[in-house]
């Protein structure tokens, strides 16, 4: 998926768009966990904005999966899932897509994988692999294989595990153990975190992903 201006100068037809880059969403103790050494960016700005007084912009129950008020009024929102309810997306062209929403994420199990095939618009597929951490809140996209390998992944005694070597694998898709170890999965640069109501407005013709 290409990030396309609609207004303005620079029009979709003249082929200007923005290149997507991974972005990682996840429970902060998770995260450490992961990079112990992570470094964090300073409150203090210099300005005195409501987020850095630790209070949440947008009143406390904006957040709620069943809230539908948005920020800009919508009429049309799509009944499928709740308004708030957070998704892994991945849009390709025409208005196409596919959601795995958390809530059916955390009803498939503590740590889920799903090995899933996308398309682009132009009639071509590919094979990407999602990771689910119920105690993360965190779901990310990577493409399955390294070094030219394909890999097939399982959840198996709690770790991400592929099946062609056995090796163990991180959340964020690097090989902690065995043959594999230290290698990394790419991540799936068009895969971001959003909610139900902005990804569907966005992305009208979404599938949404279910156990």
């Amino acid at each position: 998926m290409a990030a396309n201006a609609v207004d303005g100068t620079l029009r979709p037809e003249e082929d200007e768009s923005l290149t997507m880059f991974p972005a990682i969403e996840i429970e902060w103790g998770d995260w450490v966990a992961l990079h112990p050494d992570t470094r964090v960016v300073s409150r203090d700005t210099g300005h005195s904005r409501i987020y850095l007084r630790n209070r949440y912009p947008y009143g406390w129950d904006y957040e709620r999966e069943d809230n539908d008020f948005t920020l800009s009024p919508l009429e049309d929102l799509d009944p499928r899932r709740p308004p708030k309810e957070r998704l892994l997306g991945i849009a390709w062209a025409n208005g196409e897509g596919i959601a795995f929403p958390f809530g059916a994420l955390r009803d498939a199990g503590d740590l889920v994988v799903i090995h899933e095939t996308i398309g682009d618009g132009a009639g071509n597929q590919e094979e990407i692999v999602v990771f689910w951490d119920n105690e993360a809140v965190s779901a990310m996209a990577f493409r399955p294989w390294v070094t030219g390998q394909d890999l097939t992944f399982e959840v198996q005694d709690g770790a991400f595990t592929d099946l062609e070597t056995g090796s163990r694998w991180s959340l964020d898709g690097e090989a902690l153990s065995g043959p594999l170890a230290g290698q990394v999965l790419a991540m799936t640069a068009e895969a971001y975190v959003s909610f139900w109501f902005a990804f569907s407005q966005f992305v009208p013709n979404t599938e949404v992903w279910l156990p």
